[in-house]
């Protein structure tokens, strides 16, 4: 019963018609696909935030699959299941230690804490230092993401100018493709009235039937090339304000731990810590060396994990503009 008040949209506002379907003469039941069903969104007073609905989503997907579980008494740590041994596979085990210092919450590999340093060592870390570099990891993802969004203010200022004449483009084009497609009506009454020339007919149709199609590309690239650049400057939007949501916590919470990580492998040679750590968040690959909490080398990986997102826009603008400037000559 949990669940199904955690997974039902209608507590974030959402009325979803058309669930199932039942068969009274033939006694059947089905669950409808979701593109059968009929959605009407803020229909209802939302009694969560989508935000909010949406975090829990993650939250049971993460648990499930990461196999994030708490003992007797306890909640879920936060760092549950995405703590995972690089050298023996196993996920990690999350304590809680109560020094005179003050409570903390440590993280053991699980062969150790169950077979012992024969088997593998303890690999220790402390959920603090975890935190400080997640939120290093952050700021550094926000840096990229202001950067993207400077240079995309730049191609939306290149591609303002051209738009109009795109616009007009559009409209000749449409009219090119009716026109085409009457051309089209016409061979194929004359193929029926000269049978004996169908073959050059149909050489004829085949060739119309091709400028058709390459109008229609070139319709939906100029059409695709506005909405591209709007949904990728909201997008950087979002993501930029949520980042800056979270780090105005104190804490990140659980919840955006599973939004914004991955996986965490941890490994240690001749008593040193090294942390993989996978955020989900398209940006290049980075080695960063600390000594007793110092940062003493940072180094750029030439691979990249994302879609190089100027690249891409760019070009597409750059042979868009140069395409508008021909058809406006």
């Amino acid at each position: 019963m949990v669940v199904r008040i955690i997974r039902d949209k209608a507590y974030a506002g959402t009325l979803i018609c058309h669930k199932n379907e039942t068969n009274k003469i033939n006694k059947t039941f089905r669950v409808t696909e979701p593109e059968e069903q009929f959605r009407h969104e803020n229909f209802l007073p939302a009694i969560v935030s989508r935000e909010i609905w949406e975090q829990a989503q993650i939250l049971l997907a993460n648990r499930k699959t990461n196999h994030a579980r708490s003992g007797k008494n306890n909640g879920i740590l936060r760092y549950s299941g995405l703590l995972r041994c690089k050298d023996c596979g196993r996920t990690f085990l999350g304590r809680r230690v109560k020094p005179k210092s003050g409570d903390r919450v440590e993280y053991r590999c699980d062969t150790y804490h169950r077979f012992g340093k024969e088997h593998c060592s303890a690999h220790t870390v402390d959920e603090d230092d975890l935190d400080k570099f997640i939120e290093k990891e952050l700021l550094s993802t926000k840096r990229m993401y202001q950067q993207n969004g400077n240079s995309l203010e730049h191609w939306i200022t290149q591609w303002t100018p051209q738009a109009t004449v795109a616009v007009s483009k559009i409209a000749t084009l449409k009219e090119k493709i009716l026109q085409t497609e009457n051309d089209i009506e016409v061979i194929l009454m004359e193929r029926i009235r000269d049978k004996t020339n169908t073959e050059r007919y149909d050489r004829m149709i085949e060739k119309r039937e091709a400028e058709i199609a390459a109008a229609k590309k070139q319709i939906e690239e100029l059409q695709n090339i506005s909405e591209i650049i709007r949904s990728r400057q909201s997008k950087l939007k979002h993501d930029i304000s949520l980042i800056d949501v979270i780090l105005k916590e104190e804490r990140m919470t659980e919840a955006h731990l599973r939004m914004l990580v991955e996986r965490i492998y941890v490994h240690e040679q001749d008593g040193q810590i090294e942390l993989e750590i996978q955020i989900k968040a398209p940006f290049r690959d980075h080695l960063d060396t600390y000594e007793n909490g110092e940062l003493t080398e940072s180094s750029q990986s030439t691979s990249f994990d994302f879609d190089r997102l100027g690249e891409i826009i760019m070009r597409l603008i750059t042979e868009l503009c140069k395409r508008v400037e021909f058809w406006h000559q």
